[in-house]
């Protein structure tokens, strides 16, 4: 694997309107200056321990990963998200859906996840943890998240 040249204490840390402000450029074809630094994948059919072998950078410790994936609907017209891993577990929201404000105007949402593995119930918990932003439209019928999955 190829890695990405990064300069020596270069951090990829954007705040939350910058991520909304990539993930519009994204779906408007427009292209973005850290475009290598943001993967796209489909991680709700891997589990988030095997989507780290796909990174083009070194990482240090607990480092977040950002990713492109096309969120899909479960059936037809339902309004839920499918956030089901294979057989290995889901994805289980943690919180309440926040708002991303900026210039006064709500541009998009964050939600935190966390990664329950196949158990009774409703999963067994583990460390895995990932914010999932998405727009404030929809452009079509999948809508396409940035997402930042953290160990």
């Amino acid at each position: 694997m190829e890695e990405l040249w990064i300069p020596p204490g270069f951090t990829f840390t954007p705040d939350d309107p910058t991520v909304i402000d990539y993930l519009k450029k994204k779906v408007d074809g427009v292209s973005n200056p850290h475009a290598d630094l943001i993967l796209e994948e489909n991680i709700y059919a891997i589990p988030p321990w095997d989507l780290r072998k796909d990174v083009k950078y070194p990482l240090r410790g607990d480092c977040a990963i950002f990713y492109y994936a096309l969120a899909e609907r479960k059936g037809g017209k339902s309004q839920r998200l499918q956030r089901t891993v294979g057989d290995a577990g889901h994805w289980h929201m943690t919180g309440k859906r926040m708002d991303i404000v900026h210039g006064g105007s709500v541009i998009g949402y964050k939600t935190a996840l966390k990664f329950h593995l196949t158990g009774s119930g409703k999963g067994v918990p583990s460390d895995w943890l990932m914010t999932e932003f998405r727009l404030n439209y929809e452009p079509n019928e999948c809508q396409v998240r940035t997402t930042l999955i953290n160990n």
